[in-house]
């Protein structure tokens, strides 16, 4: 089976990405801790260098994340997706002593439409993960 085609409409004002990600077998590879904590923002940190974008929501849980994100275009989303998930998974897996693979598949990205209403709802979604069991919420303005 091929994988989904991905299309971010190229857009000089950005386009609000939802993204979400699972563990593979949906294990709890990433239970939140501080030390995990200190992991995951060096590691978004320094992919916002390599491809700068606004990040408007993340929610980390034990098995998967959120995170939305204004992208320009696709290859923006791409090169920062590829530096974020390659690295997270990396520190991770020596965090926890893991050694195979983290992801069970590339990230799912959607688009939302610019209607405040919609925009608003992912944002919701996104954060209102932070009170599931195992699971931190970060907000960034």
């Amino acid at each position: 089976m091929g994988r989904n085609l991905r299309f971010i409409p190229d857009n000089d004002d950005g386009v609000l990405v939802e993204i979400s990600c699972r563990t593979i077998r949906a294990l709890a590879l990433m239970r939140p801790s501080r030390r995990l904590r200190e992991i995951t923002l060096g590691v978004l940190g320094r992919a916002l260098e390599v491809s700068p974008l606004e990040v408007c929501g993340l929610s980390f849980l034990s098995n998967h994340y959120h995170s939305l994100l204004v992208v320009r275009n696709q290859q923006e989303l791409t090169r920062f997706m590829q530096h974020f998930q390659s690295n997270l998974a990396r520190e991770v897996g020596r965090h926890v002593g893991w050694f195979g693979p983290v992801w069970s598949r590339r990230y799912d990205g959607i688009v939302v439409t610019d209607e405040p209403r919609a925009q608003w709802r992912s944002l919701k979604y996104c954060l209102s993960k932070g009170y599931a069991p195992y699971c931190t919420s970060f907000m960034f303005g």
